[in-house]
């Protein structure tokens, strides 16, 4: 896009969303007992757009979060404001804990290879009356082989990324055409290589589209879909082509059951140790905001 004023801005446009992320750090030592700054901690990542669902200590030196967030903050941002906030919290009793390296990675309701197949059946399943739009639909669906689930690496870290996003036409309108698909898909795969957005699937229908995207850690869901939006509407002539709305929802190797488990038999191993702290891991609720 040339320096046109964007038609999609976070004021403007009405989010559905689940965004929910496993978190590990790394300590230099073995980290204080939790209920010295869990208390602390969470009020102060409440207040930076971050809610701790889980959390456990598989290591004396090792330290596990399940976080929802809402779309403007970026992986990168969780990392510096939860660790940030964490070191505060002990900063009495180790001034410096934390090693550099962390992983973080999306998590949502299903995992990777749940949504790859429900995206992948979204063109069946509308099942068009005509077979020739159906056939014209089929030309214009996305299907790159990209492994969405493998990890990446940054220079300290380890990260998996990935976003499921659904747009749908401006007042539900219809436009099946050749040249509107060839266009629409056209300028997401442009404007995804432009901003390092991997499209694993794209699932594009009469009136509204599918999107797995693989992203760098340091763009925030927000950004990532008003990206998109925009380029779209660029290429379209600058007009509303969808509506000002989207739904955004990570994604991973494993769902929120599994992460949820794994933290909660780690919390309750960790008790059954000799001198373990309680931990209310297993006690919180919430799947996202």
């Amino acid at each position: 896009m040339t320096n046109v004023a964007p038609l999609y801005t976070p004021a403007n446009c009405r989010v559905a969303f689940q965004l929910n992320w496993s978190v590990t750090f790394f300590g230099h030592q073995e980290l204080p007992p939790s209920e010295h700054w869990i208390g602390a901690l969470k009020e102060g990542s409440e207040g930076d757009g971050i809610r701790i669902l889980e959390y456990s200590a598989p290591h004396p030196k090792t330290i596990q979060f399940l976080v929802s967030t809402r779309p403007p903050t970026a992986p990168s941002d969780i990392l510096r404001l939860l660790k940030g906030r964490l070191q505060f919290a002990i900063r009495d009793q180790q001034p410096s804990a934390f090693r550099r390296n962390y992983r973080i990675q999306s998590v949502g309701s299903a995992n990777d290879d749940v949504v790859d197949r429900y995206l992948g059946g979204q063109l069946r399943r509308q099942g068009m009356a005509d077979s020739n739009v159906q056939a014209r639909l089929a030309q214009y669906q996305i299907m790159h082989n990209i492994d969405l689930s493998r990890v990446r690496y940054t220079a300290h870290g380890q990260f998996i990324y990935s976003l499921h996003l659904v747009l749908v036409h401006a007042d539900r309108g219809s436009d099946d055409s050749r040249q509107a698909l060839a266009t629409t898909r056209a300028m997401i795969l442009k404007a995804g290589a432009k901003h390092q957005l991997e499209i694993g699937r794209g699932s594009l229908l009469a009136d509204h589209l599918h999107l797995s995207v693989g992203c760098p850690i340091t763009l925030a869901p927000e950004d990532i879909v008003l990206v998109l939006m925009n380029n779209v509407a660029f290429a379209h002539g600058m007009i509303p082509w969808f509506d000002f709305g989207y739904y955004v929802g990570t994604f991973g190797p494993y769902d929120l059951g599994a992460i949820r488990n794994a933290l909660q038999r780690r919390s309750a191993s960790h008790r059954d140790k000799p001198g373990g702290e309680e931990s209310d891991g297993g006690k919180m609720q919430g799947t996202g905001r």
